[in-house]
């Protein structure tokens, strides 16, 4: 609890006020390319990111989850070699469980990512998004979205949407 990472001599750049960090190595058969050789699990709350992020929603993340798998084993090689090897073999990594509580959006999702032939990650996820209408809002008064580009977006998440039977 109480973290501040900063440079060298410099102004904290990152504080956590909680954070919890797990990881298991596994050594299953290098043939296996389905099994987990690291699983990783962090927990992150009151995230505050540095004043030079001139984030949409503030710098305060309230909450962080990750749960991933690295499935496949990445060969003793050198980078990038090594990781390319590994995607050859069918190397990729299972998000189990990705959490985010950021301002007034809250984000639940999971999925696969993996490197295209460029080394380029790619994913495909599943995701529940709450909040994303004040975050559009946020989008354009920062000037990152344009106001027609805004109300676009708004009316297709809002067709797309399926409000939960307590709301939201």
């Amino acid at each position: 609890g109480g973290l501040n990472f900063s440079p060298a001599g410099g102004t904290p750049a990152i504080a956590v006020e909680r954070a919890e960090v797990a990881a298991r190595r596994g050594f299953p058969d290098p043939e296996d390319h389905h099994a987990s050789t690291l699983n990783v699990d962090l927990t992150a709350q009151g995230l505050g990111l540095p004043e030079s992020f001139d984030l949409p929603l503030g710098r305060m993340i309230g909450a962080l989850r990750l749960q991933a798998d690295v499935l496949g084993t990445v060969p003793a090689a050198s980078w990038p070699a090594a990781l390319a090897k590994w995607r050859d073999d069918g190397g990729t990594i299972e998000v189990t469980r990705l959490a985010l509580t950021y301002g007034p959006l809250d984000v639940r999702a999971n999925g696969t990512l993996a490197f295209d032939g460029d080394m380029q990650p790619i994913g495909a996820f599943t995701a529940k998004v709450q909040g994303f209408f004040p975050l559009v809002d946020a989008l354009k008064d920062k000037g990152l979205v344009r106001a027609r580009d805004a109300v676009t977006a708004k009316i297709v998440l809002g067709a797309l949407a399926k409000r939960p039977a307590q709301g939201g």
